[in-house]
């Protein structure tokens, strides 16, 4: 039963960040291998913008205690705080109940307000606009499959080849279905629609691309936050019993 909560635990960690390169075990269970699916591979720290800020530090220090390091690119300016609160949640939940997954430090108020600083100014810069022609289409079919469509002018046109090369990387490893001309009609698309310089640091404020907003309205996901929790109350649960019966055991009471 330790080993399965742990297993549970690391999913619920997973969900919100990535995770296949590095070995998080949980319970002598690999949780970014076992969750490759929805955990795409680590992102390089050298490839960190402005990684000497305190914002980057704060991302490497703490969210790779259980899972992958996120890129601030993972999610747009807008999804960013949901996943931030989740995130702070489940580490102040693990750090009350340390036998659930070991010892884990939280960040202090100053550093989880730089690390919302630095991952809104590098979020994701979602298109506004629906991608038009065949390239555009091709584009909307092969990269929204994973995540919400980036702004052509995210990167310089010269960087966009590399970072489809990435993405095609990451969605082997997750196991998911690469079209490779999909993927060339992508990178004639951004690059088509870039005006050769990049977008600088934002502050958010986009629209997600009208595919997702939907997904982002409110009250779509009023009941999200009760989902998540769920699952670590009865792993609380759970462990309050097991110390129960352990201490039932050491008194030489015989009950089960």
């Amino acid at each position: 039963m330790k080993g399965a909560g742990r297993v549970w635990l690391g999913a619920l960690l997973l969900a919100g960040a990535a995770g296949a390169d590095a070995s998080h075990d949980w319970g002598g269970t690999d949780v970014c291998t076992a969750y490759r699916d929805t955990a795409p591979p680590g992102f390089d720290p050298q490839a960190l913008p402005e990684p000497g800020s305190v914002g980057a530090q704060v991302l490497q220090r703490y969210c790779v205690q259980c899972h992958a390091l996120p890129g601030p690119g993972r999610h747009t300016a807008e999804d960013w705080p949901a996943v931030l609160e989740r995130m702070v949640t489940l580490m102040d939940v693990s750090r009350r109940f340390r036998g659930l997954m070991g010892s884990i430090d939280m960040p202090d108020p100053h550093e989880q307000q730089a690390l919302r600083a630095y991952l809104n100014a590098h979020a994701l810069r979602p298109m506004v606009e629906a991608p038009a022609g065949d390239d555009g289409v091709a584009y909307a079919r092969t990269c929204g499959a994973c995540h919400a469509l980036p702004d052509p002018r995210q990167h310089p046109a010269d960087q966009w080849s590399a970072v489809v090369a990435r993405m095609e990387r990451n969605a082997r490893v997750m196991g998911r279905v690469w079209d490779g001309e999909g993927a060339l009609q992508s990178v004639a698309y951004l690059q088509g629609r870039n005006r050769g310089t990049g977008l600088q640091p934002h502050g958010g404020g986009s629209l997600p691309p009208p595919q997702d907003r939907a997904r982002t309205a409110p009250g779509a996901g009023a009941f999200a936050p009760l989902v998540w929790l769920a699952p670590f109350f009865v792993l609380a649960a759970l462990g309050a019993l097991r110390w129960w019966r352990a201490a039932r055991r050491r008194s030489g009471d015989p009950t089960p």
